[in-house]
């Protein structure tokens, strides 16, 4: 297996590992705690998000993108993140008697103060997941992450048990960051030393910070999009907009982390041959668009039975709202390679810009839908998102030359296999009453329709998939047979 091959099995089990099973306990835990305890939780992590984009500082992309690393860098950014984080955390810490008064809400400033030890905790393994990440060793990654999600869990599982509400949310949180900060640092068996290069800082800082500037624009509008429901509407409002939102979130952020890990870094080694990043981008726009349709049109059309099985009737107002987000998450696997196509060709810059540009659009149909209602909110985010899309497909174009068009005919086979998909599921719907038979037969009927499709029609990847099939098969059976 090659070291690519090995790096998407490997980045596939760490995240995959960690997602699933981070998937399983918010579910348990949310079936344990209110939607009102759960919305109180998400007010603040709207501060932490923009705190933890600022220890990054863009700094993660920037090391992965320098070709010529050296250890002197990987100790500036390591004193860099440390340092950022313990000023943040003091900041946080002292602002927390505000941020409950903001909302109104006494119990946010004990519970702010305690969440924000995460900043201090990631900030320590940073530097060791850039590190392992630039060479594609996601095994040591899923090994320490995988065993702090699960003790995490367990903990988080047995508070949230014992009545303790949003405490048990808070706790889950915390123990995981710190356990898997204590084996990444473990495991990698890279240790810090505190010299700091001013040389390198500058380096680094001047293509991280349009990276950082890309991430704080797309955080902003994510978070205080929460700040503001969380202080006009109620925190079981904010909770059905969340959890509506990450649902359909998960599956495209968990694929196009697992492939963006690997593929952000072969992009970047090939952007000195223009030709073969290009063949390199289509095919890994068409297979993300494979991994992510298929699951996010399922989760679409079958919202209501999925939330009411998985986090009971008290949840079956994020149903509509999942629906929404799924179809605005569609085009996600545009917007992720886009960027890192155009980053990878040199142009943060431009990247930069037209986020800008991106933004001031995302915020006009905010601040209008705000005064209407959550569901409004939801569709202004799909609205934004395809303004979000073919920005970055004109900035794909700009930066590389390939034009609009072609980029997106480049998955429109499985699009419409995608739209094909979502009737034969619908039908199911309308057929049968009971949740649990239309979430089995849904979800077997639409698994049918999109594989069966890909045969049918014949699309590319047939003998693609087929001899990676046989490959896993070699490398997990035959091999073991022999021996």
């Amino acid at each position: 297996m090659s070291k690519i091959s090995k790096g998407f099995f490997w980045s596939a089990v760490d995240y995959f590992s960690v997602q699933g099973i981070s998937f399983i306990i918010s579910i348990i835990i949310a079936r344990l705690v209110s939607p009102s305890a759960y919305g109180v939780v998400v007010m603040v992590q709207v501060f932490m998000a923009f705190a933890q984009l600022f220890i990054d500082g863009g700094f993660k992309g920037a090391l992965i993108h320098k070709k010529d690393r050296t250890d002197k860098d990987y100790y500036t950014v390591f004193i860099f993140n440390m340092v950022i984080a313990v000023i943040l955390y003091l900041v946080i810490f002292i602002s927390s008697p505000y941020i409950a008064d903001f909302y109104h809400a006494p119990e946010l400033k004990n519970l702010t103060r305690v969440i924000a030890l995460n900043l201090i905790f990631s900030s320590l393994s940073i530097t060791q997941l850039i590190k392992l990440q630039a060479v594609l060793d996601f095994k040591t990654q899923a090994k320490a992450r995988t065993t702090s999600v699960i003790i995490s869990g367990v903990i988080g599982v047995y508070c949230a048990y014992k009545g303790m509400e949003a405490w048990a949310l808070v706790i889950q949180s915390v123990s995981s960051t710190l356990l898997s900060s204590i084996m990444l640092m473990s495991f990698s068996h890279w240790m810090p030393r505190f010299i700091f290069s001013i040389k390198s800082f500058r380096n680094l800082f001047g293509f991280g910070s349009k990276l950082l500037f890309t991430d704080f624009l797309t955080t902003c509008y994510i978070q205080i999009t929460n700040l503001v429901i969380g202080k006009i509407y109620s925190p079981a409002q904010l909770a059905y907009y969340n959890k509506g939102f990450t649902i359909s979130m998960l599956p495209s952020a968990s694929i196009m982390e697992v492939l963006g890990r690997t593929i952000y870094p072969i992009y970047c080694g090939l952007q000195n041959n223009k030709d073969k990043l290009d063949i390199a981008y289509r095919k890994y726009l068409r297979l993300s668009c494979m991994a992510i349709f298929p699951i996010l049109i399922l989760i679409c059309v079958l919202s209501k039975p999925l939330i009411i099985i998985l986090l009971t009737k008290k949840w079956v107002e994020a149903a509509p709202l999942l629906s929404i987000f799924c179809i605005s998450f569609i085009t996600y696997p545009y917007l992720y390679n886009c960027g890192n196509y155009s980053v990878a060709l040199g142009y943060a810059g431009l990247n930069a810009k037209a986020s800008v540009i991106k933004r001031i659009f995302s915020f006009v149909l905010i601040i209008i839908a705000l005064n209407i209602n959550i569901t409004a909110i939801a569709l202004s985010i799909v609205i934004s998102n395809i303004i979000e899309m073919y920005i970055s497909l004109r900035v794909a174009r700009t930066s590389g030359g390939i034009t609009i068009s072609k980029q997106l005919g480049f998955t429109k086979d499985l699009l419409g296999i995608s739209i094909l998909t979502a009737l034969a599921i619908y039908l199911v719907l309308l057929i049968f009453d009971n949740y649990y038979l239309q979430f089995i037969i849904g979800g077997f009927v639409g698994l049918v329709v999109f594989i069966g499709s890909l045969f049918i029609f014949r699309i590319e990847e047939n003998e693609y998939l087929k001899l990676e099939l046989c490959k896993f098969y070699d490398r997990f059976f035959c091999r073991k047979h022999i021996i």
